[in-house]
């Protein structure tokens, strides 16, 4: 008969350390947040060479769990009032609290979908991450480099052609919807990974605490696809493997065919609401989830 090992608890003084840290970090203006931080890394400094001085770092495991708490701490403190203190200066900020639509240039960072909630208009909406790269803030002439995550929300019916510029019914000139088959997010929907897109859009502000900073809404218009660069080049091989593992799975039975793509690569394009929900109820979309994207999150941005 095996002894159960006894659980290790020796890290928790440090992630609830950092947790805190963060959950303070979020709500406090940019300039005390990167005081607190240099505060605590100074801590840590200080208790190092004090620990090293009477040579009691190793036997002292109370001195070594500070030190990693001061440092972890430390760190998440100044990555997030360093994040604060760009988005202030280059004017970020200020569009996402204001009303005035900004013009951006943004890349989808994941994968898009449908959501389940229609517009105030019936029509299907298509949701996914985005960094925004650059933006021509209110009043200002010339674009600035911005470093911000965002959802943008948009008409699934809507597209821009990157040629012409002219929006367009979709690539296929069909509307997308869920459990589609073989057809891919690449194929029919408006905004594919990778690409970069150009447009005005109406910024939200989102809750203290996400990682996105707004939600984006079109103004006005589509936003216009870009002309595809190396980067973007490079993500059309993931968004083929995409299409190819729809196509391969579409000839499966019963949910096979929307749950398959997303097991393999995460892509829930093709499952039905009810398999969802009934995944969340079984405590099972784990399975189909990546880089940390979860169906809550998805319906928090909605």
């Amino acid at each position: 008969m095996t002894t159960a090992r006894p659980l290790d608890l020796r890290l928790l003084p440090a992630a609830l350390t950092a947790w805190a840290a963060a959950l303070l970090a979020v709500h406090l203006p940019w300039q005390p947040t990167l005081q607190l931080g240099w505060c605590l890394l100074g801590a840590g400094v200080l208790l190092t060479m004090i620990a090293s001085l009477l040579n009691r770092l190793v036997t002292a495991p109370v001195a070594l769990h500070v030190l990693l708490c001061c440092v972890l701490a430390g760190v998440v403190v100044l990555q997030a009032g360093t994040d604060a203190r760009a988005h202030q200066m280059s004017g970020w900020a200020q569009a996402v609290a204001g009303d005035t639509p900004v013009m951006v240039t943004l890349r989808i960072s994941g994968q898009p979908e449908i959501l389940a909630t229609p517009g105030f208009d019936g029509a299907d909406r298509v949701m996914a991450h985005a960094m925004v790269e650059a933006a021509t803030m209110p009043g200002e002439q010339r674009p600035v480099p911005v470093d911000a995550p965002v959802v943008i929300i948009q008409d699934a019916a809507a597209q821009s052609d990157p040629e012409t510029g002219e929006e367009a019914a979709g690539e296929s000139g069909e509307r997308p919807a869920r459990g589609s088959g073989a057809r891919s997010a690449a194929e029919v929907l408006p905004l594919i990974t990778g690409q970069r897109y150009q447009g005005l859009v109406k910024l939200n502000p989102t809750d203290p605490g996400q990682r996105e900073t707004a939600v984006a809404f079109p103004f006005g218009g589509a936003l216009e696809r870009l002309r595809a660069d190396g980067r973007a080049e490079f993500t059309q091989i993931f968004n083929g493997l995409r299409s190819a593992t729809a196509a391969a799975s579409s000839h499966a039975v019963g949910d096979a065919p929307g749950l398959l793509p997303g097991l393999i690569l995460g892509d829930r394009t093709h499952q039905e609401e009810e398999l969802s929900e009934a995944m969340r109820a079984a405590g099972l979309s784990h399975l189909t989830a990546v880089s940390g994207d979860t169906d809550s999150n998805r319906d928090e941005s909605a």
